[in-house]
């Protein structure tokens, strides 16, 4: 956890904060109520539900923090709380300088009024004067990439047009405080490599930034440190790589699996098969954590499975920047129909084709029957792609995948 500082370098305090609920107050139920001599109808309607209890913790200028935990866990009522769109029943919070928050699609905007409009409203709202909105009003419509409908009333956008427009004006406000919930993958795939590339930046900033997510290599690629809920309360607090293992380990326990975690990073098992290593070899078979775009690249993983697994579907994902950039599967691709006992099983990649960058793998095993999850690892291996000696020098490739274009003159 937070270890104590001066307040001059704290961003967000908070203290006992709690936020408190009532289920089943319908219409109905309250007329009846009001109706009723002793204050109560048959359904009582006073039931509570605290959706955070007692949070207490302090964020640093500068952190990146991942809120995690299971649907209904509170991560983002804390959030609106937070942003100030919603106040806490119980406690107080401090926030130190100005707040872009994107939480939820349109939040803030009103519907009848233009993207343009809602730019400006927007902006003023998260603490924008008119003549710093007219300054970043051409970089924030570029960011979103919906210039052509800047003069349409949002009550037409998509939802992937709302969460452009509305991430362009929080990450475009120069806050000092970014909050970022779930939303995001709302959008398409090039355009939340736009907003992982600008979270990138506003943490080489300084800046501090919350980010709310499902993703756990997401957080785990951008945040340094983990706060997991777990119904309204803080189960964890501290290293990411810590709290993300906790929070597999308990998800196994809930679904009464009888697993462990493997000491090879952040996993979930039920016992059935572990990966007991994990290599990436060459084409000449040597083990290596660099590979040259455009050669072949071999994934090694060394088994045991305690009893005979028929026709499992063993899958890798290759990852970057949060998002999953290109999979491969035993089912789809071919691989044995049986696993037992100790043994290694390899996946040749021929020609990779990805750009220079980092990289990660995520690995599932699946029953190949029930679909049923045996193993997950995340974040199993790291390695990196660089580009041939003969491109090197040839521009910057965008994206993901270098593709060999053949060019050549036309008439």
């Amino acid at each position: 956890m937070l270890s104590e500082g001066s307040s001059m370098d704290i961003a967000i305090d908070v203290n006992n904060v709690g936020k408190r609920y009532y289920l089943n107050n319908s219409i109905r139920e309250r007329v009846i109520n009001a109706l009723n001599p002793f204050g109560k109808s048959n359904g009582d309607i006073r039931k509570e539900f605290w959706a955070l209890n007692d949070l207490n913790f302090k964020i640093r200028e500068g952190e990146s923090v991942g809120i995690i935990g299971s649907n209904g866990a509170g991560k983002s009522t804390l959030l609106k709380i937070l942003s100030r769109v919603t106040k806490p029943t119980i406690g107080n919070f401090n926030t130190k300088g100005r707040i872009g928050a994107l939480i939820e699609v349109g939040a803030g905007f009103s519907p009848d009024f233009t993207g343009r409009e809602n730019v400006y409203l927007n902006a003023s709202i998260l603490g924008m004067s008119r003549k710093e909105v007219n300054e970043k009003f051409e970089e924030i419509v570029d960011f979103a990439g919906i210039e052509k409908f800047m003069d349409t009333p949002v009550k037409h956008y998509s939802s992937g047009m709302y969460v452009r427009l509305g991430f362009a004006i929080a990450a475009n406000i120069n806050p000092d405080i970014l909050l970022v919930d779930e939303i995001l993958a709302v959008g398409d795939f090039m355009f939340q490599k736009k907003c992982f590339d600008k979270m990138r930046l506003f943490r080489e900033q300084g800046k501090t930034f919350i980010l709310v997510t499902h993703d756990l290599l997401n957080v785990e690629n951008n945040c340094k440190r983990v706060i997991y809920l777990n119904n309204g309360k803080i189960m964890f607090d501290g290293n990411t790589n810590e709290g993300i293992s906790l929070y597999l380990n308990d998800i196994t326990k809930e679904r009464n699996v009888p697993g462990h975690l493997s000491p090879l990073n952040r996993c979930m098992t039920t016992g059935d098969i572990e990966f007991l290593d994990i290599k990436l070899l060459d084409g000449s078979n040597t083990t290596i954590d660099e590979v040259i775009s455009g050669d072949d690249l071999i994934i090694e993983m060394e088994y045991i499975a305690k009893q005979p697994l028929i026709n499992p579907k063993i899958e890798i994902g290759i990852v970057s920047a949060g998002m999953t950039v290109g999979q491969t599967n035993t089912h789809s691709d071919g691989g044995p129909g049986v696993i037992k006992g100790k043994g290694k099983i390899r996946c040749k990649i021929p020609s990779i084709p990805l750009v220079f960058g980092r990289y990660c793998l995520n690995f599932y095993v699946s029953d190949g029957l029930t679909g049923a999850d045996i193993l997950v690892i995340l974040n199993g291996k790291e390695f990196s792609v660089v580009l041939p000696p003969s491109i090197r020098l040839g521009g910057e490739l965008l994206g993901f995948i270098r593709f060999n274009g053949k060019w050549e003159l036309a008439g």
